[in-house]
């Protein structure tokens, strides 16, 4: 049984027109169980063919776009976050192999630093496939590249660092693990790890890179790093994005409307088909069966056309 809203009429019956409708979901007493927005729907308008079909392939460019090359990236970081959970949770779980956490966390933190690396090679091999060594594409890629890792310092560290390690480098990081109770009786936890600085300026990295370290104040944490270039990492894939797919904006666009769409008429946007969905307005909402397939907006679609259109209008 679904609520819907139903417009007041003189009481004679009132048929939607079968085929592809817009609809908007909103929420009814929270969320589903399912975690998903919505369970009040209403009939915004029909969408003709050639307008579903182009709904389809938009969500579906900007699918392409969300689980591109920075799936590796968000994997990486969720692994690690993972890893350190498991202590936050029971910090008596790494005292009996302190060791072991280390190499552990170690090994999540360049798992980091190669989804880095390997999404500037997988963007590179992709604009080749698509337009050829020689494009202009790739040059403009190459800038955009060079002007994140000009930006920011955790980038170039992380970046560098994955090759360092790779080619022989070896203890470049500390270990630091100091675990206490407060007076209200919270853990309090110091769980790091330091890129030495002396061993880093003399590993094989980029000399100005190692210069830059040297420089720093302190040794820098790899782990707090590894999750302040996450919004580095999706400025640069925002910013790649026309490369990539060059109609990605288009898309945006047409599914920001979309939103905007659905938004105006009190929900959350979603597409279906209507089978013998019928209603009889009595001046007063009814609770109908609704034999009726419906597709929700994919909230990664939705988050990520927030934060482009967000980003072009800071």
């Amino acid at each position: 049984m679904t609520d819907h809203d139903a417009a007041p009429s003189s009481g004679a019956s009132s048929e939607l027109p079968m085929g592809q409708w817009l609809y908007a979901l909103s929420e009814d007493n929270g969320l589903a169980p399912n975690g998903r927005p919505g369970k009040t729907f209403k009939p915004v308008r029909p969408l003709n063919d050639k307008e579903y079909e182009k709904l389809g392939n938009a969500i579906q460019s900007v699918t392409n776009i969300i689980q591109g090359f920075m799936v590796y990236v968000h994997q990486a970081l969720k692994d690690l976050h993972e890893s350190l959970q498991d202590v936050v949770s029971d910090p008596s779980n790494i005292s009996g192999d302190v060791n072991g956490y280390r190499i552990k966390l170690e090994y999540r933190m360049l798992n980091v630093c190669a989804a880095i690396r390997m999404y500037e090679e997988h963007t590179y091999s992709e604009i080749d496939r698509k337009y050829g060594a020689d494009s202009s594409q790739r040059t403009a890629a190459k800038s955009v590249f060079n002007q994140t890792y000009d930006r920011s310092l955790e980038y170039r560290i992380l970046y560098y660092l994955r090759n360092a390690i790779t080619h022989g480098s070896r203890n470049l990081m500390s270990f630091v693990f100091n675990a206490s109770v407060d007076q209200n009786g919270s853990h309090v936890l110091d769980l790091r790890l330091p890129l030495q600085r002396h061993r880093f300026s003399n590993s094989n990295a980029k000399a100005t890179v190692r210069q830059e370290v040297r420089l720093l104040p302190q040794d820098p944490d790899t782990l707090s790093m590894c999750f302040t270039v996450l919004p580095v990492m999706e400025a640069l894939n925002q910013q790649l994005m026309p490369i990539l797919e060059p109609d990605g904006m288009d898309s945006v666009i047409t599914l920001a409307h979309l939103i905007n769409e659905a938004a105006s008429a009190g929900g959350y946007p979603a597409l279906g088909s209507v089978d013998l969905f019928s209603l009889t307005p009595g001046g007063q909402e009814d609770t109908v069966e609704v034999p009726v397939s419906m597709e929700l907006l994919p909230e990664p679609v939705r988050d990520f056309i927030a934060a482009v259109i967000n980003g072009t209008q800071s």
